[in-house]
């Protein structure tokens, strides 16, 4: 009777090596930096999650320059919403947008919010806004309007009040409408034309009771704002409290800003990588010339205590030093994922790693977030340009 059972477990071990085999290389391998991971069946972009396990996009695989074994770079069966041009998923829901610079946060992977997943949220929201109510008017688009201004801090046009996305206006109410104005140019988003603002946020705003988009993000604009070169300090800066700062230029910085934010990397990641880095890149000692925990990787430095709390799809520091280094849009993923995470501890964490978390407070770790809310606030009208503020933080 043993002999059976045994027969029986060695038979259930075999086809279950058999289906984990099959279903690893069902849409392909990729050997990333010398490890194997599963291609995704359904995204062939960023990194994904299916079968219960991590999985790459063949074309995240091949753009890196890594090898893709039995690969296609066209998903099995799609993107649930769609593609878009750039190869990106689009979002099924535009409340995955948070900070409405375009992009969205679904299936552990970055999105690309078009018109229809901004009219499909649009609907929903407005039906629960009627159930209760926005205390300071709708927007044209559906969402509330925020009731407070500072509830916007990056100035993207979009705030958080009460659990959810709202618009800010300089009207306390939609009812005053203006009829819609190119007047400033228009852009096309991946096949969708919007309305370019007039002010450049840095990202997605509100004019003339409409959504626009800054000249600075939009791919197909010829606005000598966009260009990825040139730009002027301002006249005069005013520095973070006890902090000395300053701005010059870099040549060649506006390219690498631009690359970031085509990647779908948002105005304060910018902030974040231009503190750390002059020229915004990956070009320093391996890990920062640290180790372990507190090793430092992508173009804003993350440690990997902060990634590797978080879940982490990378088995090593070293495999995850490499994604991240190595890929912009897997060092934006990667970003967008540990900062979801953390959430109010997210500066503390990559600032101090573990003991940041329990001891959140420090003057030390404030003072470094308040550099960054700083260079974030500076660069709104810099996001393509070789323009460069700095602050003095203390390397730690």
């Amino acid at each position: 009777m043993n002999f059976i059972k045994s027969r029986f477990f060695v038979a259930a071990m075999l086809l279950t090596l058999v289906w984990t085999v099959c279903t690893f290389a069902a849409c392909g391998t990729c050997n990333w930096y010398g490890t194997n991971f599963p291609v995704c069946c359904n995204q062939t972009t960023g990194w994904g999650w299916e079968d219960n396990q991590s999985c790459i996009g063949a074309t995240e695989c091949t753009n890196a320059g890594q090898t893709c074994s039995n690969c296609s770079t066209s998903s099995s069966s799609g993107c649930s919403c769609g593609t878009a041009d750039n190869g990106y998923c689009i979002c099924c829901d535009a409340s995955s947008d948070p900070d409405g610079d375009g992009w969205g946060w679904e299936n552990n992977a970055s999105c690309v919010v078009s018109s229809s997943s901004s009219s499909s949220s649009s609907s929903s929201s407005s039906s629960s806004s009627s159930s209760s109510g926005c205390s300071c008017g709708t927007a044209d688009n559906g969402y509330c309007i925020c009731c407070d201004a500072s509830s916007d801090p990056d100035g993207d046009g979009w705030g958080w009040e009460n659990n959810a996305s709202c618009v800010v206006s300089s009207s306390s109410s939609s009812s005053s409408s203006s009829s819609s104005s190119s007047g400033c140019g228009t852009c096309d988003w991946y096949g969708t034309t919007y309305p370019m603002c007039c002010t450049d946020v840095g990202g997605w705003g509100w004019e003339n009771s409409q959504s626009c988009i800054s000249a600075s993000i939009c791919p197909s604009s010829s606005s000598s704002s966009s260009s990825s070169s040139g730009g002027s300090c301002p006249s005069s800066v005013s520095c973070p409290t006890s902090a000395s700062c300053g701005c010059y230029t870099v040549s060649g910085l506006g390219s690498n800003k631009q690359a970031l934010r085509n990647a779908g990397g948002s105005q304060y990641m910018v902030a974040s990588a231009m503190m750390e880095t002059e020229q915004m890149n990956t070009n320093y000692s391996y890990c920062d010339g640290k180790s372990g925990d507190s090793c430092c990787c992508g173009v804003t430095k993350m440690n990997w205590y902060a990634a590797r709390t978080a879940g982490s799809s990378y088995g090593s520091v070293s495999s995850w030093c490499s994604a991240v280094n190595g890929s912009r849009s897997t060092d934006v993923n990667e970003w967008n994922r540990v900062r979801s995470y953390w959430g109010s501890l997210y500066w503390a964490v990559h600032r101090n790693g573990a003991s940041g978390a329990t001891n959140p407070n420090t003057t030390d770790i404030q003072n470094f977030k308040a550099v960054n809310d700083w260079t974030n606030n500076n660069i709104g009208s810099h996001l393509s340009d070789d323009v460069r503020f700095w602050s003095n933080v203390p390397a730690i």
